[in-house]
């Protein structure tokens, strides 16, 4: 095979990137150019020693670019599409340079890129879900509350956010010790997700509070329907070490969508402890009330902390 049929995926890559713009510094560009000047006077000479090196450079250089480019560009499915052709054509570039030239930088690189994809998506999972119970946890759920909340506002739709906080839950993990806790609250993530419905997403947003988005409900009746559901799970007896252990939940209901996932969740919390001063095991729908009675908890919670 002419080595210069064996660049042809790495140059449409490079020629790609500077037509897409992918990279939004020059700076960036320069180096990305450098690399591919390298890979070429490399490729080209008798020795193939570093060849490897500067293919990977390139190849890390490119996803760099295709990496700059969607943050410029936003969640695009066809330039993600686009990005994903680029840096293909520019791995059939190695692939086929390494067959050229009986090297094994293409095979490498290939390893090496799926292990990097598999350690990103690793990441990525382990950045938005929480590690002791596997739920989504803060901030993948204001996300999916955004989300939810643009479909049903687009659409006209309903939609709910419900936050739940455990009753008793201080005693037993005082009580019995955090590993305790810890089982308490990985039973009870299984109970409560259990009792939902199939398009319900349950969230820990750390400690002994757990969050679900409900994102398409016909009714208030139907949302208060999973209220009821969540608190009848959370009274299931859990069982740690010999014993059964009983606890309950307070939830807020929030009807949206509203101005923002904030706010969604501001109103959830703020009906949620409406419900916790109305005693054990009760629930409560959020009113504009709430919010005075919210900001007024939150003040006098700021003046003990500065008291202290």
């Amino acid at each position: 095979m002419p080595r210069g049929e064996a660049w042809a995926g790495i140059d449409a890559a490079v020629r790609h990137l500077r037509i897409l713009g992918s990279i939004a510094h020059a700076a960036e560009m320069k180096a990305v150019e450098a690399d591919y000047r390298r890979y070429r006077a490399l490729a080209s000479g008798e020795s193939i020693d570093g060849v490897a090196p500067a293919a990977q450079d390139l190849l890390e250089g490119l996803r760099a670019g295709a990496s700059s480019h969607s943050r410029e560009a936003g969640a695009d499915t066809a330039r993600l599409s686009q990005r994903l052709r680029l840096l293909q054509a520019g791995l059939m570039g190695l692939l086929a340079l390494g067959a050229a030239t009986g090297i094994a930088a293409g095979r490498t690189l290939l390893v090496r890129r799926r292990s990097l994809e598999r350690h990103a998506e690793e990441k990525d999972h382990t950045s938005q879900h929480d590690e002791l119970t596997g739920l989504p946890n803060r901030l993948r759920m204001t996300s999916l509350i955004a989300e939810a909340s643009d479909r049903a506002r687009s659409g006209g739709g309903r939609m709910a956010v419900l936050w739940l906080d455990l009753d008793g839950f201080k005693a037993v993990n005082d009580g019995l010790g955090h590993g305790a806790g810890d089982e308490v609250l990985k039973q009870m993530a299984d109970a409560l997700r259990d009792s939902l419905r199939a398009q319900d997403v349950l969230g820990r947003f750390g400690g002994d509070e757990f969050v679900v988005l409900c994102p398409d409900v016909p009714s208030s009746a139907a949302t208060i329907a999973v209220a009821q559901r969540l608190g009848e799970a959370a009274r299931r007896p859990l069982r740690i070490g010999e014993r059964d252990h009983m606890l309950s939940a307070s939830i807020g209901v929030a009807h949206g969508p509203m101005e923002s996932a904030d706010a969604m969740l501001g109103a959830a919390d703020a009906a949620m402890y409406q419900a916790k001063a109305l005693g054990p095991a009760q629930y409560a729908v959020f009113d504009e009330s709430m919010r005075e009675a919210e900001f007024v908890r939150l003040q006098l919670t700021s003046e003990l902390a500065a008291a202290a």
